[in-house]
């Protein structure tokens, strides 16, 4: 471990990790977030720092409603084509300072509670006591044994990078099997 040889295994461990993350919205990226508001009125919530996209519509509870309100996701770009009195809620910031909803109306009540699901980041493996939350941890090494033969010009590349798109495949196709 720390050793260059280490560090560059690792790297493509992480390098095929993140293709995952990207292939699909995996459950095992899914999260769930509660907040309640805390401020008098507000109309921004900040987002968990592993946050990749939004999962679900986010569920307003309180402001005098028991069964909750829906706020739907919708792009920036179409904040014009609604009134100012809709209900929708929209992603801002980035990877950098941070993500954040918007609300419309833009006055969240104290006390009120926000429910919703998001899609989190894989978060890379920096140590062995990491765990990967792919489902079939044979991914990564088939597809670290590719990338490795890849960039030694070995011949053996394109088998092994089959292997490793067909472990992709069949995760795929496992995600989206009823169980």
């Amino acid at each position: 471990q720390g050793g260059s040889d280490w560090n560059l295994r690792l790297e493509f461990i992480n390098r095929r990790q993140e293709q995952w993350a990207r292939a699909y919205d995996w459950e095992a990226l899914r999260s769930d977030f509660k907040f309640t508001v805390a401020g008098i009125s507000q109309s921004s919530v900040a987002l968990p720092v592993d946050f990749n996209r939004l999962g679900s519509e986010v569920i307003l509870y309180g402001g005098g409603t028991d069964n909750g309100t829906a706020y739907p996701i919708i792009p920036r770009d179409q904040v014009r084509l609604y009134s100012t009195t809709d209900k929708y809620v929209v992603v801002g910031g980035n990877r950098n300072s941070g993500f954040y909803l918007n609300f419309n109306p833009a006055t969240l009540a104290s006390g009120a509670s926000l429910i919703g699901s998001y899609y989190s980041i894989a978060t890379s493996l920096a140590s062995p006591a990491n765990v990967s939350p792919i489902p079939d941890p044979e991914y990564l090494v088939t597809g670290t044994i590719a990338d490795i033969l890849e960039s030694r010009s070995d011949e053996r590349f394109p088998i092994v990078k089959q292997d490793a798109d067909r472990s992709l495949q069949q995760m795929i196709e496992n995600e989206n099997t009823p169980q």
